[in-house]
């Protein structure tokens, strides 16, 4: 907002994460606001972008309801590549669309691929959240439901294991997560 007061007037700049005040004659006002108007078409870019982002996220999950598995992948695989420029690499919704990458292969039986993104998925989880997150449960479970559907028994067995283990270390022996991956193991045996 701009307010005369003989004859300087004060600019209030609104900045995350605070406000700034600068008093300055009236044609440094011009340039202060010329300036404000030049940062404004980057913040909505940046606006854009997560809206983009947003959008092809739906669209993906609107094919996945769908079936259309390989349209999913191709909108999820576009919204990865945004979310990897403007989020990094290893941002938790980067990786969440890794892991639906994986999911929609895994039910196009693309065992190959399903396995290769849940295993760069896992690294990074493991990296991010240490080997004995209970986070990585569910993570660790679809490794080694791919490995089995791939004909990998020995890997996805020890696999298995390991989820359980994690599981009764961070939710305890008697959480319904412990049931059902006992009965994953019962099936692979």
């Amino acid at each position: 907002s701009v307010s005369m007061r003989e004859g300087a007037s004060t600019i209030r700049y609104i900045s995350f994460p605070m406000a700034i005040s600068i008093s300055a004659p009236m044609h440094l006002t011009v340039v202060v606001t010329s300036i404000c108007f030049l940062l404004l078409p980057s913040l909505f870019a940046q606006d854009s972008v997560k809206e983009q982002i947003e959008s092809l996220a739906r669209e993906a999950y609107n094919l996945f309801r769908e079936r259309k598995y390989e349209d999913a992948i191709k909108v999820k695989e576009k919204c990865f590549a945004l979310q990897s420029a403007h989020l990094g690499a290893e941002h938790v919704d980067t990786v969440d669309s890794l892991d639906f990458i994986a999911a929609m292969h895994y039910s196009l039986e693309n065992y190959q691929e399903a396995e290769e993104l849940y295993g760069l998925v896992l690294k990074i989880k493991e990296k991010q959240l240490g080997g004995d997150s209970g986070e990585l449960i569910h993570t660790i479970d679809n490794l080694a439901t791919v490995l089995e559907s791939s004909g990998k028994s020995k890997e996805a067995e020890k696999l298995g294991l390991r989820a359980l283990e994690v599981s009764r270390k961070n939710l305890g022996e008697d959480h319904l997560d412990e049931v059902w991956l006992l009965q994953k193991l019962g099936l692979r045996y």
